[in-house]
């Protein structure tokens, strides 16, 4: 998303966001998760099958996991201005690897952190290198 006003201006302007959000969200049917305030999730129908929608939020960052994730971003782009370009099947997250297989019968997700992991990895070495030069 774009944000038109400072996000860190005030102490409270990252919390006023989240709650704004989070109202935008509980609109569209959406339930906070007890687990993270940032997890947020609604029952949906597709198909006649019940399953889950699930929306995980970072700051002004969104990933949304459903069978039809189109109208979910409408309905929010509807709401907030979005970055151009910006709705489209994720490949990472928060440092972390998406990848969408299928088995035959549906199209399924997983998440692993296997880049974040290399990076970090990478980063220890390169620190390492740096102090034995000293």
């Amino acid at each position: 998303m774009i944000i038109v006003q400072a996000l860190y201006g005030l102490k409270s302007s990252g919390a006023a966001w989240r709650q704004t959000l989070a109202e935008s969200l509980y609109d569209m049917g959406f339930s906070q998760s007890k687990g993270g305030p940032d997890v947020h999730f609604r029952v949906a129908n597709s198909s006649g099958k019940d399953h889950y929608e699930y929306i995980l939020v970072y700051v002004d960052d969104l990933l949304v996991w459903s069978y039809s994730c189109g109208p979910i971003m409408d309905r929010i782009g509807k709401l907030y201005r979005l970055k151009d370009g910006s709705v489209a099947c994720p490949d990472l997250y928060l440092g972390t690897s998406i990848v969408k297989t299928n088995n035959g019968e549906r199209d399924m997700w997983s998440m692993s952190s296997d880049r974040y992991i290399s990076a970090a990895i990478k980063n220890v070495e390169a620190y390492l290198e740096e102090v034995g030069e000293r």
